[in-house]
């Protein structure tokens, strides 16, 4: 599993929001250790979650 994050907010604040897409959209309990955490410019703001082929795109890039 991976999270990518606008840096300017916290790995912690990026996992808090990303264990609730987990657990709404993949019914799934995940540890903060089991994600990869990757900080990314590009998104302008939020996050994108993945789980294998899936990806919930929770960016400022997507909804500009």
């Amino acid at each position: 599993m991976v999270v990518e994050y606008f840096p300017s907010i916290s790995q912690q604040i990026a996992f808090d929001n990303a264990k609730g897409v987990y657990k709404k959209i993949f019914n799934l309990e995940v540890a903060q250790d089991e994600i990869a955490f990757i900080p990314k410019q590009s998104l302008l703001g939020g996050i994108k979650v993945y789980k294998d082929d899936s990806m919930v795109d929770m960016s400022f890039a997507h909804i500009e």
